[in-house]
């Protein structure tokens, strides 16, 4: 997920993509709950859903963070280009 958040800008589908598996992984693990065919055997523990909660907390400086460093690298490498092209 952090990956996600710090490449995005790169790659903008990488959220659309990650929010479809999300998606259908949420829907066949309640439908194996459903079922009775559980995937996990032991049950999880409230204090593991509040930490995952607390961790997903990090996404927005994690995305903020890889913006600043892609929005850094490819503005100098184009006013790099620029500045070549204009022989400054």
């Amino acid at each position: 997920m952090f990956l996600t958040g710090f490449y995005a800008p790169l790659l903008p589908i990488g959220l659309v993509y990650t929010l479809i598996c999300l998606f259908f992984y949420y829907y066949i693990t309640k439908w194996s709950f459903i079922t009775g065919r559980r995937i996990v055997k032991e049950s999880l523990d409230k204090k593991i859903s509040e930490k995952m909660t607390d961790i997903l907390e990090l996404f927005l400086p994690v995305y903020c963070f890889g913006n600043l460093i892609f929005s850094t690298i490819l503005s100098n490498t184009y006013a790099q280009k620029t500045f070549k092209d204009w022989d400054i």
